[in-house]
């Protein structure tokens, strides 16, 4: 699509970064990583937002698109392996529902400091890729330092959530707004990671179960799919 040549028609355009890899992949590779590896059919968000960018659509009207789920392969042992297609959920799992698979310990957690996403592997060699609170905050806080215009989140329902506190959704939230939020009921105001801190702030101290200290209130959040930060008051 020569989407440079209408961009001005649009007040705002949604990339989606995801579904890099996927069940119909030969071999494994994640689902929405924030940086690639170097092989070229490895694709990542970085790459997707500057192919854009280079054809000439404005940062300012870009959504950077966020995965709330994640991908199965059966037969496969890590990374870049071949796999024999769709592993549980028929190749579709929400985070909701791999965050109890991560806590029984049916897939064992992994962390990829190059891409910036976690991964599994159960015992059985059935590979998931998603996206945990660790992987979005960091991808708030890029997608904010690079000019774009916010996120857009494919899909709210997929997050795990308990009362008010939606674990990837706030993640997300208070990394995109690096100022001080309130973590819960009688809590103390905290400072949201800005982007010059250095990445063993407790901000990124999450467990795969993606617990943390609090959560913030989202009372001023006009939409539940699209972060626009010039609007949000």
């Amino acid at each position: 699509y020569r989407l440079e040549r209408f961009v001005d028609k649009y007040d705002l355009i949604c990339s989606m970064t995801y579904d890099m890899a996927g069940p119909w992949s030969a071999t494994t590779w994640y689902n929405s990583p924030l940086y690639g590896d170097g092989k070229p059919d490895n694709y990542s968000m970085q790459a997707g937002m500057d192919y854009w960018v280079k054809r000439g659509v404005p940062k300012s009207k870009l959504l950077v698109g966020t995965a709330f789920y994640g991908h199965t392969f059966k037969n496969a042992s890590g990374i870049n392996q071949p796999n024999k297609g769709a592993g549980s959920g028929g190749g579709d799992l929400s985070y909701q529902d791999i965050v109890p698979m991560i806590n029984s310990g049916y897939y064992k957690y992994h962390w990829d400091d190059l891409s910036k996403v976690p991964w599994g592997l159960s015992a059985t060699n059935e590979f998931v890729t998603f996206d945990d609170p660790r992987s979005v905050a960091i991808k708030g806080r890029w997608l904010m330092e690079q000019g774009y215009a916010g996120a857009a989140i494919w899909e709210i329902s997929q997050d795990t959530h308990s009362g008010s506190e939606f674990k990837l959704l706030d993640s997300l939230y208070v990394n995109m707004h690096p100022v001080a939020v309130t973590i819960g009921p009688g809590s103390k105001p905290w400072q949201g990671l800005a982007a010059d801190k250095p990445a063993s702030h407790p901000r990124q101290e999450y467990r795969a179960d993606g617990r943390r200290p609090g959560y913030s209130t989202r009372e001023n959040l006009p939409w539940m799919s699209l972060f626009l930060p010039s609007e949000i008051r």
